[in-house]
């Protein structure tokens, strides 16, 4: 059974009530890959009433937005418990897990449904993060999964979205640190992924030369 079907289950369950919002293997992911069929929301609305309801899961149990600091913890939750209400928060912040691809999912869900609620959430939290510039939290590699070279896909993909400047900012300070970083020497993580090998951090260091960026939303 693949991930997808897997994550299927997960949604319609009545017996599990746990949600991951991780991105290649958890509902965000799940979710960003139902969006992309906006013909089928509009068309079935039971369809576009459960997407509307995942997302409301995650915007529901936002922590509050701090202006003053660089945040440790994600403002967006990595684990919800529907049975409990328990909500379980991150100081991961990459491509894989964290605030970065809840705001690509928020900004996606904006154009398919056009509800500013979830643009308005996105711009807010957004504000905070784009500023967050510390690797102590990372693991400090250049790779897509977990590294600098996500890190800035991830501000590149929401400046596309949003058009916002802080993105823009955030996106050339990232991929500064993965060119810094790619000149020191690591161990590929897993070299048969090209999110943890630098084939993969090659793609974002040339992102300009194609149109591959989809393929990572």
């Amino acid at each position: 059974m693949s991930l997808m079907n897997q994550t299927h289950i997960r949604e319609f369950s009545q017996s599990d009530y746990i949600y991951q919002y991780y991105l290649p293997e958890g509902q965000t992911g799940f979710l960003l890959k139902k969006l992309e069929n906006e013909y089928e929301i509009k068309q079935n609305k039971e369809v576009k009433l459960s997407l509307k309801e995942q997302i409301k899961i995650i915007t529901s149990s936002i922590q509050e937005v701090e202006f003053s600091y660089q945040p440790n913890q994600s403002h967006f939750p990595v684990e919800v418990n529907l049975k409990t209400g328990e909500r379980i928060y991150t100081n991961e912040f990459s491509w894989s897990r964290g605030d970065l691809p809840i705001l690509v999912l928020l900004y996606k869900a904006d154009k398919v449904f056009g509800e500013v609620n979830n643009k308005f959430i996105a711009d807010t939290v957004g504000q905070v993060i784009s500023k967050r510039k510390r690797l102590e939290e990372l693991n400090q590699n250049p790779f897509i999964r977990h590294g600098t070279a996500g890190i800035a896909l991830c501000f590149f993909t929401l400046f596309e979205l949003s058009g916002k400047k802080i993105y823009k900012n955030a996106y050339e300070y990232w991929i500064e640190k993965t060119a810094l970083l790619c000149k020191r020497e690591f161990k590929e993580l897993n070299p048969d992924s090209f999110l943890d090998n630098y084939q993969g951090v090659s793609f974002i260091l040339k992102q300009e030369e194609m149109d591959w960026r989809k393929f990572f939303f």
